[in-house]
């Protein structure tokens, strides 16, 4: 899991052809020796390699990737010939040529290189990571940045095993992708070598080198020993993601039929990581947040998170580094699968968290990325390293995860799962490309899986499937039409012509016993014959369908119990389904607000966040001042009821998802109602929690210290500041860190924003702490004009691939003079290779705008009759 990494937009412009090209095949890689020396203090590391290659046709010139590496000496031996070859550096295509007088044989032949580098501070490549303490090096080398280490083919088909030897300080210790085979003193005084095992075969955006003092936690699942190791003083947070991972490598192993394969599995946590988590084979990455967790104060939701991560990451051994993609553009072969099946060892070990429920909620999610003008199909031409990091979105994760989803719902779980293993077997060292995945899938499945993902892969959005149904004699005639769903009025009322091939699964609501039914729409409006009369039928069985539906009228009961008649995951469904259409103006929010009523006494955590989420988008994008105390009223006659079931304090055995429902209901509470007695009781909660820790909930405590900052005063921005020194867990920073951003008191505002440009903001910590500015409405323009009056001191934190991320945060807003600025600020003060986040975020500012324009009268209306 990882964010984007970009790379100059101008550059992209300027040379397009030529940044496109890829490395010859001529020469291929089947080893490295690797041996890098340290200088932790000096920030910097020297080199000495030799890759083994096969050489395919004769030739004279041998090309690889380099980027930031100073080469020293290379020779070349090949039948029996030692050659010294003239060095070329382009440092434009990131590529060195080495070039001899006479074509090399074909067939075996290695290649000598001694080489020095920097410890970057960058987050990629080999790099530096700091603690108070301490410097550390370590490695971050997706897509494209293993050639900031070594010079290498840097391509993901270039498969080799590799042979990697570290010297170090003494008192240190490195951790790499095999096991530490030998450990001798020298070669110099203070120092000491490290060797490792030869790796499995694999490519190099794999390779992991992890230099300082690591301490571990030890465990293991079915014979193969797992570590999670971190920075000393933080070594006890690691245990609940050392029994997370004990947990999921079991499952893998049994759903995969195909044993982890690489004999050790560390994990390990540092300060300074850009991505969530990376799956360097037999040494997978963290950063502190996405892995470390106090169990006995950390949130409920941050446990799970952890757990998530940690199972997405696992899941990649086998989709990523047994079988990889074989170019860029296929990404989505590995993300998108390891998304979709994160949830299903934790379900086996964790059922009653409920996440069959919560991956509609990510599927609504994904829907709304892939209805925007400027979101891209999941498989996209991708050969410049800008172009390779933009492929890392919640297309490659999200979108492909929830056509997997809709898959494996139609096909049946067994014969999905029997699918999936045939793949990897078949492709097991190897790469592989989309064609491969659906060709293997259609001839396990006996299903036209081959037809039915390629719609969804190959082009970009996703259908509305428009349903109603009629009775006819004996029989219900059922009508689906499907056209392309827009989150932007416009676009869906011109309507491209798109089609799919859209598996949908109905529901006889009247008849819950029956199987539901499976059709495939392939044309622009087909209707289906099904035997006995019903006409109260629901259009995406469970919500495991990556399309929008629109229910006619009758379609679902317009009286009786929703949560009797609707599973959790479709009463999900049904509330994102209506909100999408309201936000085109297909209906009225009206509408909306009346299925929330009927939906009042509904306690499932997915369903009332989904209804949260709704109430807070309404507040943010739609509400007037003058209409802000009726709205308000509403809300807190809304949800007081629930908290009075829930209580403030959690009795014993409580379960998670109640304490995250009573979180996420008194946030609402606090910043949409604005609900006095809320906001008093959250000041009393961080008061008690700050005078006795351990005291308050930890899930609870992530909701009230934000809501006691909105009237907090500078003693209480004090009082936090010395929380997050003295905190123990990253959960513990992130909470008082992100909670300065809620005081509303001008002086204090300001004090949160300086953090932005302050020493103590890590550059990977940037892109999030300006999102969260930009996220509250009533300071956008107080915002904003901070971030521009601080460009220059924000800017040069920018790492490569967080420029991006805080574009895209402008989104938040919806003010068309902002918009207008937005666009006219980043056209003058260009960032790295964000052409897409800038549209996306513009894009967004739009439908917001728009919103307002379609709903507001309906909005007024319906507030006029509230009591």
């Amino acid at each position: 899991m990882r964010r984007a990494c970009l790379v100059a937009v101008a550059v992209l412009l300027a040379a397009p052809s030529v940044l496109a090209q890829r490395l010859p095949k001529n020469v291929v890689p089947t080893n490295y020796a690797l041996r890098f020396v340290t200088d932790l203090a000096a920030e910097k590391f020297s080199g000495e390699e030799t890759i083994s290659v096969t050489i395919k046709e004769p030739t004279n010139r041998i090309v690889l990737n380099v980027d930031e590496i100073e080469i020293d000496d290379v020779t070349i031996t090949s039948a029996g010939k030692r050659y010294k070859p003239a060095i070329s550096v382009d440092h434009m295509l990131e590529t060195a040529t080495f070039t001899v007088d006479e074509p090399l044989a074909r067939g075996p032949a290695s290649i000598f290189i001694r080489f020095r580098g920097i410890l970057n501070d960058k987050l990629r490549g080999f790099y530096i990571s700091k603690t108070a303490r301490r410097k550390y090096a370590v490695t971050q080398m997706e897509p494209t940045d293993a050639r900031r280490a070594f010079p290498s083919f840097d391509e993901p088909a270039f498969k080799a095993t590799f042979d990697i030897t570290l010297v170090v300080d003494e008192g240190d210790t490195a951790i790499s992708n095999a096991k530490l085979i030998r450990d001798e003193p020298g070669p110099t005084p203070g120092k000491h070598t490290l060797t490792f095992a030869r790796t499995a075969k694999m490519s190099t955006y794999l390779v992991a080198m992890l230099v300082g003092d690591w301490q571990c936690s030890e465990g293991s699942s079915d014979g193969i020993p797992i570590r999670v190791c971190a920075v000393p003083e933080k070594k006890e947070l690691t245990k609940w993601g050392l029994t997370t991972a004990e947990a999921e490598l079991k499952y893998f192993n049994e759903y995969y039929a195909f044993r982890y394969p690489f004999g050790k599995l560390d994990i390990i946590a540092f300060p300074d990581f850009e991505a969530g988590a990376m799956e360097n084979v037999g040494a997978i990455t963290f950063r502190e947040a996405a892995l470390l967790v106090d169990e006995k104060t950390g949130s409920a939701l941050h446990k799970r998170y952890v757990a998530q991560i940690n199972s997405h990451e696992i899941a990649h051994m086998w989709f990523g580094d047994v079988v990889t993609m074989e170019w860029w553009d296929d990404i989505w072969l590995n993300e998108g699968f390891a998304t979709w099946i994160t949830s299903k060892p934790i379900e086996a070990w964790k059922p009653e968290w409920d996440l069959a429920v919560e991956e509609a909620s990510s599927t609504s999610n994904s829907l709304t990325v892939d209805s925007t003008e400027s979101t891209r199909p999941i498989r996209q031409k991708a050969d410049t390293p800008a172009e390779i990091n933009q492929m890392f979105d919640g297309i490659a994760y999200g979108k492909t995860a929830a056509v997997l989803r809709m898959l494996e719902a139609y096909v049946g779980e067994e014969s999905f799962r029997d699918g999936i293993r045939a793949y990897v077997k078949k492709y097991a060292w190897g790469n592989a490309k989309a064609e491969d995945f659906w060709s293997t899938m259609t001839a396990v499945t006996k299903q036209p899986i081959d037809k039915m993902m390629p719609s969804f892969v190959m082009q970009a959005g996703a259908p509305l499937v428009r349903a109603s149904a009629r009775c006819e004699g004996a029989a219900t005639l059922l009508t689906l039409a499907q056209q392309r769903m827009y989150s932007r009025r416009a676009p869906f009322l011109a309507d491209p012509q798109q089609l799919w091939t859209v598996p949908v699964t109905v529901r006889n609501l009247d008849a819950p016993s029956e199987a539901p039914r499976k059709f495939l729409l392939k044309k622009k409006e087909e209707t289906f014959r099904i035997a006995g009369c019903s006409a109260h039928l629901f259009v995406n069985y469970d919500g495991r369908g990556f399309y929008r539906t629109a229910h006619a009228a009758g379609m679902i009961p317009a009286v009786g119990d929703l949560t009797k008649i609707l599973s959790p995951s479709e009463r999900v469904v049904l509330v994102n389904d209506v909100w999408a259409l309201v936000k085109i103006g297909e209906e009225s929010i009206a509408t909306q607000l009346t299925l929330f009523d009927r939906l009042r006494e509904d306690r499932e955590r997915a369903v009332v966040d989904a209804i949260l989420t709704k109430l807070a988008a309404i507040r943010q994008d739609l509400l007037t001042e003058e209409q802000a105390p009726v709205f308000r009223r509403w809300v807190a006659a809304y949800l007081r009821p629930m908290i009075a079931e829930l209580g403030w304090t959690p009795v014993a055995g409580e379960p998670d998802e109640r304490k995250r429902l009573r979180s996420s209901v008194v946030r609402v509470l606090g910043h949409v109602a604005r609900d006095e007695e809320t906001l008093a009781k959250a000041r009393e909660l961080t008061e008690l929690s700050l005078r006795e820790p351990g005291s308050v909930d930890a899930t609870l405590l992530d909701v009230v210290v934000s809501l006691a900052a909105i009237n907090g005063d500078a003693a209480l921005m004090q009082k936090l500041k010395s929380a997050m020194a003295e905190s123990k867990s990253p959960g513990e920073y992130y909470r008082y860190r992100f909670a300065m951003l809620a005081f509303e008191e001008p002086a204090l505002v300001q004090e949160a924003y300086r953090v932005a440009i302050s020493p103590e903001m890590r550059n990977q910590d940037l892109p999030g702490y300006i999102e969260s500015m930009f996220g509250y409405s009533e300071r956008h323009e107080e915002a904003w004009a901070f971030f521009k009056n601080n460009w220059d001191a924000l800017r040069k934190n920018f790492t490569p691939w967080g420029g991006a991320s805080i574009v895209g945060a402008t989104g938040a807003f919806c003010d068309p003079k902002l918009r207008e600025d937005v666009q006219q600020f980043f056209a003058a003060h260009p960032v790295e290779a964000s052409d897409r986040a800038l549209k996306k975020a513009l894009e967004e500012i739009d439908m917001c705008i728009e919103l307002r324009t379609l709903q507001s009268q309906n909005f007024a209306a319906w507030l006029a009759g509230v009591k």
